[in-house]
């Protein structure tokens, strides 16, 4: 690839990453909340799939920078009865090189259910259960789906499988 086009691919990256826009909070009682957090001591990038089926149609951002600090926490309502999508993803760089994972989930919220989604790393892995509040404590969500991530052609198309 010629140094114009790589350039131009970038830019156009960048724009379209600049254009994000935000997710929008359901509001009525029926509404479900999903409290996500880190376990890590980097930041990591948190977003919604517009399209819960395919993770596609865009990522919107949850936060105002779209990530959260280390070892921060964040609730969102999320509309029930249907499919959600999102993801967290971290990077970081040390003398080894590049460390990176991004984890997609979907689930299926009920009305007013409470859930909770931690993201760990493990030995240069990355998990992020999504876990459903009980009676008795809390447990994995049964519709909880780990969604095997993929990266396509400048931020346009399907984020995952």
């Amino acid at each position: 690839m010629n140094k114009s086009l790589k350039t131009a691919v970038f830019v156009i990256a960048g724009l379209l990453q600049a254009c994000a826009t935000s997710y929008v909070q359901p509001t009525g009682f029926e509404v479900a909340e999903l409290k996500i957090g880190s376990d890590i001591a980097v930041p990591v990038e948190v977003k919604v799939f517009k399209n819960a089926s395919d993770c596609s149609g865009g990522k919107m951002l949850v936060t105002s920078s779209g990530t959260l600090p280390a070892f921060g926490e964040l609730t969102l309502r999320v509309k029930p009865n249907e499919a959600f999508s999102f993801f967290v993803s971290y990077a970081e760089s040390s003398f080894g090189g590049i460390t990176y994972c991004n984890f997609p989930a979907t689930f299926v919220p009920r009305e007013r259910g409470r859930y909770s989604a931690r993201f760990l790393k493990s030995d240069g892995k990355c998990y992020m259960p999504v876990m459903v509040q009980t009676e008795t404590g809390e447990e994995l969500e049964p519709t909880f789906k780990h969604r095997q991530w993929r990266a396509p052609f400048i931020e346009s198309g399907s984020f995952c499988n």
